[in-house]
């Protein structure tokens, strides 16, 4: 072999003794101009070379640099969500319930069934209870789809961040006890009503409930389930329900409304407000009226023949009434209620739409007019019934005389021989018990029966009377307190007493007796009309020569009338007083 060829074989120029490699050219540049630098040399190629030397070593090195930066970079993956998602335990169909940690992009991801792509399949639960699409999946959201979690073995949330997806979370059908946000509903009796207002809240939520709070708008609030709450003041009042559990809470809002003294005397025509009512006169005229009587109301109470024509009628404790009493108004009736007993015999009567009793009645002789529902027992001696007659107790029916049909929750007892009209009948849900002679044509008419209508005590409150407002007020107000008294005048007093002069006249009067009684005297044929309000006394209309009186009594201690003879007319406190502010009473209690 040659020198050249040997050189060759071994990598090196023979001309100049470089190595064949990617420098060869540069070395063999270097060589051929080391007797002179190449800018003094007279070849021509000379710089050409050098420069193409350089270009090839800079193309070499950024391929060498690129190759480098390949194999040894390190470039950080697309980065996977941290979080926890479960199955709804409160649900047939596979629906996803995120419990905490990253958000997940749709775009990023996808809801693997079973090995098959449903993530279209899966809309996002808003607070609104919709379901909408979902674009981003945090904390407390859920994904609902229909499809059916019986049929369903496995769900995959999978990250597609990267080149190959990664499994974030894989879940197998069983689910765990995740419930979402509480639905929140409840309801309240009564929706409206006098202060002071007993009000009753039931909770009706839905869900998984761990924190309750009520909010009743007025300062107060509560954590029962079904709590009962007081008002005593007037207003409207957002009441607030709010519930919340693991998922997040949720709120729900009403109202109540809660009238004043003011609201009571007004709209429900308030004629006489007092602890009990003695009345020796002859009428008592209160077309559309109202009687609140804090007390009993007896005949010991009432003369003799006395008529207590007014419409509606609220009596705390119990009636007793006797000879030819009425009460009631026979033309305009409205709703009598007794928080007691009811007692009539004599030629006595009572009147009213509906006649409610919380406890036993017992009509020895005398009428009734209008549907009674009695809460105690029922001792019919004698007398009508004009109208129908449910019992909660049992009923006894010796005499009288039935118009309407009755219905008792319990037993019936028959007597001697009553008179039932055609067509009507008696219903009862106990037994029945009567001698062994009685009239088959009275038993036909009684049917036993599994239940009768239910009725219940309508609720009723009335709002206590006020105090008198502050001394300084009265005289601000245009109020007196000398003894005088002529039509138009407002007296203030701690009481007040008059008896009657020939010059006196007393239309359009106010008068306001702060801590004891208003008594007017002998006012015969001087008409006496206006306010009358003793909110720790009695008002006395004495004498035998009084003869009439139109307004509004309110009178802690009651009204009283000690003459026969006298007439006492309704008139509603606007027609004295029309402004509200102006009324001679304080706003509390």
């Amino acid at each position: 072999m040659s020198a050249k060829r040997e050189g060759l074989s071994q990598g090196v120029n023979p001309e100049d003794g470089c190595e064949i490699n990617i420098y060869s050219k540069i070395c063999q540049i270097f060589r051929k101009s080391k007797s002179q630098p190449w800018f003094f040399s007279g070849r021509d190629d000379a710089l050409s070379d050098i420069i193409g030397g350089i270009v090839l070593t800079a193309v070499v090195v950024a391929g060498i640099g690129m190759m480098a930066v390949v194999l040894l970079s390190d470039v950080p993956p697309a980065e996977i969500p941290v979080l926890r998602v479960d199955l709804a335990d409160s649900k047939a169909t596979i629906t996803l319930v995120h419990s905490g940690g990253d958000s997940v992009y749709r775009e990023d991801a996808r809801i693997m069934v079973d090995g098959v792509d449903r993530t279209d399949d899966f809309k996002l639960l808003t607070d609104d209870g919709e379901l909408v699409d979902w674009n981003v999946f945090s904390t407390g959201d859920w994904l609902v789809s229909s499809i059916p979690r019986d049929a369903v073995e496995e769900v995959q949330l999978s990250s597609i961040g990267s080149e190959v997806p990664t499994v974030i979370q894989a879940l197998v059908s069983q689910p765990v006890s995740v419930s979402p946000p509480p639905i929140v509903y409840f309801t309240f009796s009564p929706t409206s009503g006098y202060v002071p207002l007993v009000v009753s809240f039931t909770d009706l939520s839905g869900g998984d409930i761990i924190n309750r709070l009520w909010d009743f708008g007025d300062n107060s609030t509560s954590t029962d389930v079904n709590p009962v709450h007081i008002y005593n003041r007037s207003g409207i009042f957002t009441v607030t329900l709010t519930l919340c559990n693991a998922a997040g809470c949720n709120s729900t809002t009403d109202n109540i409304t809660v009238f004043g003294f003011d609201d009571f005397i007004v709209n429900e025509s308030v004629f006489v407000y007092g602890n009990r009512m003695i009345f020796e006169g002859d009428n008592v005229v209160g077309d559309g009226s109202t009687i609140v009587i804090t007390g009993d109301l007896t005949g010991d109470d009432l003369n003799g023949d006395a008529k207590v024509g007014v419409s509606n009628i609220y009596i705390e404790g119990s009636v007793e009434l006797s000879g030819s009493q009425v009460l009631g108004n026979a033309t305009s009736p409205g709703i009598l209620y007794i928080n007691g007993s009811l007692s009539l015999e004599g030629g006595s009567e009572v009147y009213g739409n509906n006649i409610y009793v919380a406890d036993d009645v017992v009509l020895t002789s005398g009428n009734i007019y209008g549907n009674i529902y009695t809460f105690g027992s029922f001792d019919f001696i004698g007398g009508n019934t004009y109208g129908e007659v449910h019992t909660k107790g049992s009923l006894s029916l010796t005499s009288g005389n039935v118009h309407d049909d009755i219905y008792i929750d319990g037993d019936l007892t028959l007597g001697w021989t009553p008179t039932i009209d055609s067509g009507v009948s008696i219903y009862y849900t106990g037994s029945i018990s009567h001698p062994d002679w009685y009239s088959q044509d009275i038993l036909d008419k009684c049917h036993h029966v599994d239940s009768v209508p239910d009725f219940s005590m309508p609720g009723f409150s009335t709002p206590p009377i006020p105090s008198a407002r502050l001394d300084g007020w009265y005289s601000d107000h245009g109020y007196v307190s000398g003894k005088n008294l002529y039509s138009g005048i407002k007296i203030f007093a701690d009481s007040y007493k008059r008896t009657a002069k020939s010059t006196d006249s007393a239309e359009n009067i106010v008068i306001v007796a702060k801590t004891g009684d208003i008594e007017l005297n002998k006012f015969g044929g001087i008409p006496v009309t206006g306010v009358l309000f003793a909110p720790n006394g009695e008002v006395i209309f004495g004498g035998s020569s009084f003869e009439s009186f139109e307004g509004v009594v309110i009178a802690k201690e009651g009204f009283s009338v000690e003459r026969g003879g006298v007439d006492v007319t309704f008139r509603n406190i606007e027609n004295y007083i029309p402004n509200r502010d102006d009324f001679p009473w304080s706003d509390s209690f």
